[in-house]
């Protein structure tokens, strides 16, 4: 997990509840590296190539909705998946 998250999770005592709902992250840079061979891992290349769209990149809600299609359109492995996990 990325320390700024953790530590500001911690001056908060929030880091235990935190722990309760999110066992860790999948990352799916690495993951799309690991995946395939593209000139570009950026994240609206991937949208565009893989979902044959566009986006707006600046708005938070939208790149998650896009991270989770792309996750959903490569359908990868357990293997995969825990290659790029990182616990919290």
């Amino acid at each position: 997990m990325c320390i700024g998250v953790q530590g500001v999770l911690e001056q908060l005592g929030l880091l235990g509840d935190f722990r309760k709902v999110v066992s860790g992250f999948v990352d799916t840079y690495p993951m799309s590296k690991n995946l395939f061979t593209l000139p570009s891992y950026s994240q609206p290349n991937l949208v565009r190539h893989f979902l044959k769209k566009s986006y707006d990149a600046y708005n938070a809600l939208e790149n998650a909705a896009m991270l989770e299609e792309l996750f959903n359109k490569w359908a990868p492995s357990t293997q995969a998946i825990s290659r790029v996990t990182y616990g919290v």
